[in-house]
């Protein structure tokens, strides 16, 4: 018989954020509720808990949703399956094409699961647990929703295991200007506020902004020929692009800089001085690193002065990058004056090493978030403008998941959920990522957004490889992973073109559509964008 283990709970202070050391101050509170979708059941071999009531509980598992068989396909179909595909889709003329309507949309487009939340939707009528056990809502003051241990006992009492956390306004005449759902979608066992060594736990949970309504007539379905353009660009990636992208880092993490400053400002005036004189502003983030017990004010400046040190440290480092591939240094004028041989041969060799080092200068992660800083031109100003606004999405909604994927955006797309992929790359293969994403796409009738540059060229990168591709030397190589995926002889491209011809056959509602940008300036990409005003409007 297993030793029964006598539980006492421990108050919990939950940290509500937007980002890391961001805290949502004040304005909202913090609902819990029971499951809707998941079901739990006593656990094979599970502990025995004993409550301050000297009742048993087992301990309790969640059953899981299985996920969908994977299919093995055979590899030998590759070659046959594409050229299938493409038979199909030119078929299509610029005539003939179906165009979908809002009525072949089967699902409201707010009833999704990512977008739509059961619990708090004034349609439903979900009673709370806090309304259930008779407690009010709890208040996020600075930052900080402190529950009692004393709820958790009455959860734990009553049989309730796992809680769904949830956050609204405190003004129920009010918008919150948040999603209520947190990211990661998380949900907690009641035995996870088991008193510890410590005593009182504390717990982050971050909040997104509303999700970004957007109407651009630019983004809507396109005809084959514009498809298969969109699909098939190759422009050259050349020096100037490389500058470009430079120059796009440098402008974005400005305008987060700038960004930033107004935040800082217009909560207090008097913090003008330390951050316009970068020694003050190094002095004051080290003040505040090294104080003992911070308050949640004092975190959230620090969260914010240090996102404003360090794009403007970025500012900084790209301005000489920039100028470094401008005015590469010329070797001749280095060698002029030097007879000596080996001296020659050290100074051609520490040149060589400079323009390696110059090639590594670019770094690719902030190649893509400039890309995405780009693309979010497309959000509303009340949305987070300049920072991606996503949420990670299991759409098996297991607890316990390595099928995962957190998109770059999403967004509702001329009235339709839509999940946008930014990929800022000379070269982008299909990803397990980007399949994911796609089988998400399916699932829940997303529309999917595909943003790229000119130059991003989408190339056959497939499970054996040397079957589709056996006579191309300068081919990329075969990917790993996808042995037992359902793409597992699919390109992009092909899985690209399958979903847009199931939706113009009418095979499914949602669209794909594939826009190349000049991801490295943004303001070519705003005023694109932007034709249509209400796309920036509040």
């Amino acid at each position: 018989m297993s030793r029964v283990i006598k539980i006492n709970f421990t108050d919990v202070n939950f940290h509500i954020k937007e980002f890391q050391k961001v805290y949502i101050l004040e304005n909202c509170k913090l609902y819990f509720y029971k499951p809707f979708h998941l079901q739990t059941e006593d656990k094979n071999n599970g502990k025995e808990f004993e409550d301050k009531n000297r009742t048993i509980h087992k301990e309790q598992e969640i059953k899981k949703i299985n996920s969908q068989d994977q299919l093995n396909e055979k590899e030998d179909i590759t070659k046959d399956y594409a050229q299938k595909i493409d038979k199909e889709i030119n078929k299509f003329d610029e005539n003939n094409f179906i165009l979908q309507t809002k009525k072949q949309r089967q699902i409201d487009p707010d009833n999704y699961d990512i977008f739509y939340d059961v619990y708090t939707s004034k349609d439903n009528d979900i009673k709370s647990l806090n309304e259930e056990l008779e407690y009010d809502g709890f208040e996020v003051n600075n930052g900080i929703a402190e529950v009692g241990a004393e709820f958790f006992d009455k959860c734990f009492e009553k049989g309730i295991y796992v809680l769904i956390p949830r956050l609204v306004s405190s003004d129920k005449n009010e918008e919150l200007h948040f999603d209520p759902v947190p990211l990661e979608d998380k949900g907690f066992v009641v035995t996870d506020f088991r008193k510890g060594k410590k005593g009182e736990k504390n717990i982050d949970l971050s909040f997104q902004r509303n999700i970004a309504k957007i109407k651009n007539p630019n983004l809507t379905l396109q005809s084959p020929k514009e498809f298969l353009q969109a699909l098939n660009e190759n422009k050259e990636f050349a020096e100037d692009d490389k500058i470009q992208q430079a120059q796009a880092i440098k402008k974005a993490c400005g305008k987060k800089a700038d960004e930033i400053t107004k935040i800082l400002l217009k909560d207090d005036k008097s913090l003008k001085d330390v951050i316009r004189d970068k020694q003050e502003l190094k002095k004051e983030i080290g003040k505040l690193q090294d104080k003992q017990n911070k308050s949640t004010k004092e975190l959230n400046l620090l969260g914010r002065l240090e996102f404003l040190q360090r794009n403007q440290k970025k500012v900084k480092e790209y301005k000489d990058i920039i100028d470094n591939l401008q005015n590469p240094q010329q070797t001749s004028n280095a060698n002029k004056n030097n007879t000596d041989d080996n001296k020659k041969k050290k100074l051609t060799k520490k040149n060589q090493n400079q323009e390696e080092q110059k090639n590594k200068n670019i770094n690719s992660k902030d190649i893509g978030d400039a890309g995405e800083y780009a693309a979010s031109m497309l959000f509303t100003k009340r949305s987070t403008r300049y920072l991606s606004n996503r949420r990670k999405i299991d759409a098996n909604f297991n607890t316990h998941s390595f099928n995962h994927t957190i998109p770059d955006f999403l967004v509702t797309l001329n009235d339709y959920p839509t999940l946008v992929e930014v990929k800022n790359v000379q070269d982008q293969a299909l990803t397990e990522q980007i399949s994911f994403e796609l089988k998400l796409a399916r699932e829940y009738e997303l529309d999917y957004l595909f943003l790229c540059n000119h130059y991003t060229k989408l190339i056959d990168n497939i499970t054996n490889l040397e079957i589709f591709n056996k006579d191309n030397k300068n081919h990329k190589g075969s990917r790993r992973g996808f042995i037992y995926h359902r793409h597992a002889h699919r390109s992009i491209k092909t899985i690209f073109k399958e979903m847009y011809l199931h939706h113009i056959k009418g095979a499914a509602p949602n669209k794909i559509i594939i826009k190349r940008l000049n991801l490295n300036n943004s303001a070519n990409i705003e005023e694109e964008l932007n034709k249509n005003k209400q796309i920036q409007k509040n």
